[in-house]
């Protein structure tokens, strides 16, 4: 058992596998101190433990780190997404599947033809939902435009390059404003809110 205790600590990576290291190195302990001398391999026992533990924390942390960088990697292409569909920047259709990238266009334009262009927009880490096929997220957005500061969400499909595990987004979804609020989904919208110009007596916001 001493010896499987070793095998799992080369491969602790894994923390899973670490923590299976450091019980079946305690394990053998345990048996090696009952057997009265009739086993052997206590350094062996100490040293599956010892590496695992090791090994273990530092795979945690190496792990954490890498989830860290994807979500800041995520949440700036998401920010990106979003300046480029309500500003003036580049073409915001490469950032919706292609069914969509039009009905995204004719979103963005109603929406700075309301609210102005928008400013800045900063990002908070909402719900994940794994699927067949990958991840989607969904982000939630405080977005400052010329005529006014918006609450929002955008829900994103996340797929990773498997040479480089660089993660890359494509919107599915954005919503401005709490109840009622104004969305885009695929190529349906509430067209008649989107469009309508808000009364002059009543401040320049999503309603």
């Amino acid at each position: 058992m001493a010896i499987a205790a070793i095998a799992l600590s080369v491969l602790a990576c894994c923390p899973v596998v670490s923590l299976l290291g450091v019980l079946m190195g305690s394990l053998s302990l345990v048996r090696i101190r009952a057997s009265g001398g009739a086993l052997i391999g206590r350094r062996m026992a100490w040293a599956a433990i010892a590496i695992s533990a090791v090994v273990g924390i530092g795979s945690s942390a190496v792990l954490e780190r890498v989830a860290d960088r994807a979500q800041t990697e995520i949440s700036a292409q998401a920010r990106l997404a979003a300046v480029q569909l309500f500003g003036s920047g580049p073409d915001p259709g490469a950032w919706w599947p292609s069914e969509m990238a039009s009905g995204a266009r004719e979103f963005g334009a109603r929406i700075r033809a309301r609210l102005g262009e928008l400013k800045s927009v900063t990002t908070a880490q909402g719900d994940t939902l794994w699927t067949g096929t990958g991840a989607q997220e969904t982000l939630r957005l405080h977005m400052t435009f010329e005529r006014g500061d918006v609450i929002g969400a955008t829900r994103i499909a996340i797929s990773a390059d498997p040479r480089t595990w660089t993660p890359t987004i494509s919107m599915r979804s954005i919503e401005l404003g709490e109840s009622p609020s104004l969305g885009f989904e695929g190529a349906a919208y509430p067209e008649a809110a989107v469009g309508a110009e808000p009364p002059a007596d009543t401040p320049p916001s999503v309603p």
